[in-house]
């Protein structure tokens, strides 16, 4: 499969705070905070890898020190 386009949605969690974004917005930076952003990217790189062999929709893990789940809208 390919990669996201930017305008893909996706509902993050980041330990239990949640919202609604794009690849896009992802790329760009989701938050103040670099960890946060790193953690995220982190997460959306493993989800298109993921996806290479797997029609996954959606996963979860610890990147950079935050509980991340990430889901397809």
């Amino acid at each position: 499969m390919k990669a996201f386009k930017k305008s893909q949605g996706f509902r993050v969690i980041i330990n239990g705070i949640s919202f609604f974004t794009t690849k896009g917005s992802i790329v760009d930076g989701v938050g103040d905070f670099t960890k946060v952003n790193e953690s995220v990217k982190s997460a959306i790189t493993e989800l298109e890898r993921i996806r290479k062999s797997d029609p996954a929709v959606g996963l979860a893990g610890t990147w950079c020190g935050f509980n991340v789940q990430l889901s397809m809208v």
